[in-house]
Order: C-alpha cells, then structure tokens, then sequence
C-alpha cells in the first residue's frame, strides 16, 4: 500500500477491517505509531507532480495496534474515509481548473504574439 507522507509521519491512519462479514461497516480506523512494532514503512515513490508531498511504500506485518488506538466508533471508518476524500475532491477539482485556465491564458498569449504569413496567428480563422 501507499501512503502521504508515510516514511516521515510520527502517527498513521491505517484502515482494517474489524468485522469482515460486515461490509464497508465492519472497516474501523486506527492511529499506528511509526515504531510499533510490524510497522515498515518503504522507500519514497519517484512521481511526476506534487514533489512537496511524497508518497511512500508502507507495510504492516504483524502489526497489533492496541484498542486504545481506534479512531472515532468501531465500524465508523469507510464512513470517515468518504468524509475525508470529499475535501480531496474540492481540491483536485480547483487544481485542475486552475491548471486549465493556466493553459489557455498562455495559448492566447502565445497566438497574440507567434506571427506567420504576416500576422498573428491569432487572427486566422483556427488556430
């Protein structure tokens, strides 16, 4: 599995399931400790964008997390997993119009200011 910052965060929020006959509500959330034991994080993972936030190789082996770690209610977690994706959806979607506006502010920049034939190429009919 992958995850944000997990080679150099202190404290994971790691998914398992705690009642498998359940469904998505029998998948609860816990806080893993880098340092506990069966906790391995991995190497950074080489990516072509957001270099700012690395994402890492993370395994769990044997890995047990004391009940005092649940996070939030017992099969509460696909729940809080949807909640938090819902901010990431706000945000990929602006980054990307964002990105888009970019791109066509400089094509329309580039067109005013490329001359072929003895104009702009923004005043042919298609460009």
């Amino acid at each position: 599995m992958w995850i944000t910052s997990g080679a150099i965060a202190d404290i994971i929020v790691c998914t398992a399931k705690t009642d498998p006959d359940a469904g998505t509500r029998g998948i609860s959330c816990f806080l893993v400790e880098q340092g506990m034991p069966g906790f391995l994080p991995g190497k950074n993972e080489p990516k072509m964008g957001l270099k700012g936030s690395v994402t890492s190789a993370l395994s769990l082996e044997n890995c047990r997390v004391p009940a005092k770690n649940l996070l939030g209610a017992e099969g509460e977690g696909f729940k809080q997993m949807l909640h938090t994706l819902d901010a990431g959806r706000i945000s990929i979607g602006a980054m990307a119009l964002g990105l888009g506006q970019a791109a066509l502010d400089e094509a329309v920049r580039y067109a005013k200011e490329r001359v072929q034939f003895g104009q702009p190429i923004a005043k042919f009919q298609a460009i």
